[in-house]
């Protein structure tokens, strides 16, 4: 149904050295919420306007008079990871990003409401996977300085661009250096790129051939120069950092003129000059007086309320700081001279989990929260619910009108029938007892909730949120990290390859099925789904597992398949979806691989979608849409159409292909929980069931309804099925 309302597709996937195209599954990015930490701004401070960089993301803000930020703008939203780095044109108006993916994006900002994407480059990788990332840019007229790293050191290097004729944008010209670079200044058109292992100089007179001229040997800094001066900014982790001060009036022989120490470790981010000040924020933000060259003096410090500040700005005479997941803050002075947080703006923060349900998908993120999004209009976000006790959410899962969270020893009920106003029910905290206790994964069934636990499971009552009882699996020792429910069995599956069945059938007292030790894997199990009756456990190398549990007391071992190990090393999150299985992976070259699963003795790679966003990707599906979000930015939305994929996925069969009439009309071989809705061709839903259907043929009268062209979804906890369904009366 979504592929109706979805448009301007447009596909990322390019072609890599696998046979398997990355876009054989038809993968497609249709739109985007890529909103994350804060790890850049700029400033406009002619119109007073704030570019924020969040995640993928960029928030135009401007501050109120009154206090606080006005929201201007989110349409900037990029195809790379974090955005590193920001630099703003005055004279055109223009937006230069850089970031993770080794990717650069310019947009027009000129009417900030609504910016304009004009041209992204990506430097000279695949289309979809790098792990080189842009560190630092700078601006100079027209012309573009660019700094690249490599994340495992093996190359470093500025490429110096003309952006004159945008939207196209020429290479003039490449410098490499031997070590990793901290940053990079422009001066009396001399490029000083300084590194881990000193400053190295060009002449940057002419631009196409920037020629060496000096090395300066001032260790591990960040370097500001001014004519003839030299600030050499250094943090370390050996408990000293500091400012050294030269003079390089003769390139050869700099002359260490001053020294400014501070007894404590440090590590640098951004370094700046403002005045007789220079800032530098890592950790925390430092400040030093260097109005006597001979004396640099430590000022004052500033804790950010996250794990670091990772840039700030004082062009507008305010002190702005973008500290990762605490978003934007401007910072005062009391009447000492103390710095604090006097202003702040909340982001986002980045997607550790991820669920959909009732039109609006769910992300919790790293900063004790949930954003909702609305899925029929990428562009609203509905707002984010705080919830300060959830340090750590692992899984959430969405049940007819409420959202359930597992979160440490938390497990968390939220009424989101109103999604512009979200109530916490209630928190089952498990018991002390079994702690340390991490509510791993769960599964809802029958109004309860089963909650991984250490050795077992506990079983909650959705309707109090108490826990009812305890399944506790005495030959297992070692901790349960998968919880998966088929039928009335859960099954259970250890970071040591152990996997037990437990009949549910009735919940207050479930039955130990059988046990079994998954002598097949390489590794702990990572992730279980189902297709008929086949259960398929991925493990944490490039594996996965097939059993046949049409006998729970005897499961029967199938097969085992490795896929390309850089396809799908430590798989995880399976999601079974008609003949096709699909997870993603926790390494840095692809996010999402589909399996085609039609022969369970064979299963077999059927396609892949590189990703731009870096590895623990969580995902969630709606029909033909994948919702796919990390632990680095927001969420994307991918649609896949891939041909010959059943539109009867899973154990959900209609017995014609036909559109129905007046009714909706579906077979399970077992009873199964439910929740079937029904659309008009807007997207709004008219009806909704949930509940307990039985096994065999259902059928749901929609003679209540106008007539019409509907369309319905029919979904179990992992499974969708999708029609469309024909009213004449």
């Amino acid at each position: 149904m979504w592929s109706l309302i979805l448009a301007s597709l447009f596909t990322v996937g390019q072609n890599a050295a696998s046979p398997v195209q990355p876009d054989s599954m038809g993968f497609s990015e249709v739109a985007s919420w890529p909103f994350g930490s804060a790890h850049a701004l700029a400033e406009d401070t002619i119109n007073n306007l704030i570019f924020l960089a969040s995640g993928a993301g960029v928030i135009v803000l401007q501050p109120d008079p009154s206090g606080g930020f006005n929201f201007i703008s989110d349409a900037i939203r990029t195809h790379g990871g974090n955005i590193n780095v920001l630099v703003y044109d005055y004279s055109r108006h223009l937006l230069f990003m850089g970031g993770d993916n080794a990717w650069l994006e310019v947009w027009s900002v000129s009417d900030p409401s609504n910016p304009v994407k004009i041209t992204a480059y990506q430097d000279a990788i695949s289309y979809t996977y790098s792990d080189i990332y842009i560190m630092d840019l700078h601006l100079e007229g027209n012309y573009l300085f660019v700094g690249y790293e490599n994340v495992n050191g093996s190359s470093h290097y500025v490429k110096i661009f003309n952006t004159i004729n945008l939207p196209n944008i020429q290479v003039i010209s490449t410098v490499s250096v031997p070590y990793t670079i901290n940053n990079f200044v422009l001066s009396n058109s001399r490029l000083f790129v300084n590194t881990g292992g000193g400053s190295f100089v060009f002449d940057a007179s002419n631009l196409s051939n920037p020629d060496s001229i000096a090395y300066l040997a001032v260790g591990n800094c960040f370097g500001i120069v001014e004519d003839t001066i030299y600030y050499a900014v250094w943090g370390s982790w050996n408990g000293i950092y500091g400012v050294d001060i030269y003079n390089i009036s003769n390139l050869s022989n700099p002359v260490l003129i001053g020294q400014g120490n501070f007894p404590l470790a440090r590590t640098y981010h951004k370094v700046r000059k403002y005045g007789n000040t220079i800032y530098a924020c890592g950790e925390l933000l430092d400040t030093w007086d260097v109005s006597d060259l001979t004396n640099p003096a430590h000022m004052w410090s500033f804790w950010a309320r996250s794990t670091g500040i990772y840039d700030f700005s004082l062009d507008n005479g305010m002190l702005l700081t973008a500290s990762g997941t605490a978003g934007l803050s401007s910072i005062a002075f009391d009447s000492l001279g103390n710095p604090y947080e006097a202003e702040y703006y909340r982001v986002p923060g980045r997607s550790k989990e991820i669920s959909s349900g009732g039109g609006y998908v769910y992300y919790s993120t790293d900063v004790n929260g949930v954003n909702q999004i609305d899925i029929l209009n990428y562009n609203q976000h509905e707002g984010t619910l705080r919830l300060p006790w959830l340090s750590n959410v692992l899984k959430s899962e969405y049940f007819s009108g409420f959202l359930y969270l597992a979160s440490d020893s938390f497990f968390t009920k939220i009424d989101i029938s109103d999604p512009s106003n979200p109530q916490i029910i209630n928190s089952s905290r498990l018991p002390d007892t079994y702690r340390p206790v991490l509510s791993r994964d769960f599964a809802i069934y029958n109004g309860y909730a089963f909650v991984a636990s250490d050795s077992g499971f506990f079983v909650i009552s959705l309707s109090n949120m108490q826990i009812e009882s305890r399944f506790a699996d005495t030959a297992f020792v070692s901790n349960y990290k998968v919880l998966s429910i088929h039928g009335n069995f859960i099954f259970l599956a250890t970071i040591t390859g152990n996997m037990g069945i437990v009949n549910v059938s009735n919940p207050l007292s479930p039955t130990l099925a059988s046990t079994t030790f998954l002598s097949q894997a390489y590794g702990g199990a990572t992730s279980m789904a189902f297709y008929n009756n086949y259960a398929y456990i991925a493990t944490n190398v490039n594996q996965i597992l097939v059993y046949d549990v049409s006998n729970p007391a005897s499961p029967t071992f199938v097969t085992d398949y490795f896929a390309p190990n850089n396809r799908s090393y430590n798989l995880r999150h399976l999601i079974a979806n008609g003949n096709y299985l699909f997870g993603t992976t926790g390494n840095y070259y692809s996010t999402l691989v589909a399996f085609d699963i039609s022969n369970p003795t064979n299963p077999e790679i059927a396609g892949y979608y590189d990703n731009f966003y870096g590895s623990n990707a969580v995902y969630t599906m709606e029909g033909n849409n994948i919702y796919l979000g990390d632990w680095t930015i927001g969420v994307h939305v991918l649609h896949f159409t891939p041909t010959g994929i059943s539109e009867e996925p899973g154990t959900i069969q209609n017995p014609t292909n036909q559109v129905l009439v007046n009714k909706i009309r579906f077979t399970l071989p077992w009873n199964e929980r439910l929740t079937v809705e029904v659309y008009n061709p807007s997207g709004r839903i008219v009806l909704r069931r949930n509940g307990e259907f039985r096994k065999g043929i259902n059928e749901i009268s929609l003679n209540n309804l106008g007539n019409g062209v509907y369309f319905y979804s029919i979904k179990t906890h992992n499974k969708m099925v999708r029609g469309k369904v024909l009213v004449v009366k």
